[in-house]
């Protein structure tokens, strides 16, 4: 069986625009995924959360 874990990773930024957020999110989340899978690192989901 396979111990499963949580993680959370929380990065605060002070004036960010809002309208940028999308992309970011978007290239973080590109970014992870594709070290997850170079680092055969096996996870069930990848969610990103964000507030302007």
């Amino acid at each position: 069986m396979v111990d499963k874990r949580n993680f959370l990773l929380e990065i605060g930024v002070e004036e960010l625009p809002a309208s940028l957020i999308p992309s970011i999110f978007e290239e973080t989340k590109s970014h992870f995924l594709e070290k997850f899978k170079e680092l055969r690192l096996h996870f069930e989901d990848l969610q990103l959360v964000g507030t302007p």
